[in-house]
């Protein structure tokens, strides 16, 4: 018999959430992502020489990324800019 999470539980998440967000943000100001896609969609195999991150872990970084609207992936493994980033 487990408790249903409450507003606080909620909340909490929440807060979880943008931290990570926030750093994840913080990576790609560090490592210039939104000003590599500027030049076009790329793959992060493409990416990843000039941002410095290996493109297994770029990959799958961009790809959490899309979920929140920061980047796009236009066909598979092609990341670009949306107007957030």
């Amino acid at each position: 018999m487990g408790a249903e999470p409450g507003q606080g539980y909620e909340r909490l998440v929440e807060l979880i959430i943008g931290a990570k967000i926030a750093a994840a943000l913080h990576v790609v100001v560090d490592r210039g992502l939104a000003d590599a896609l500027a030049r076009g969609p790329q793959t992060a195999e493409a990416l990843a020489p000039d941002v410095q991150i290996p493109s297994e872990m770029l990959q799958r970084f961009l790809r959490v990324l899309t979920q929140v609207g920061l980047f796009a992936e236009v066909t598979d493994g092609v990341f670009a800019n949306t107007e957030v980033s």
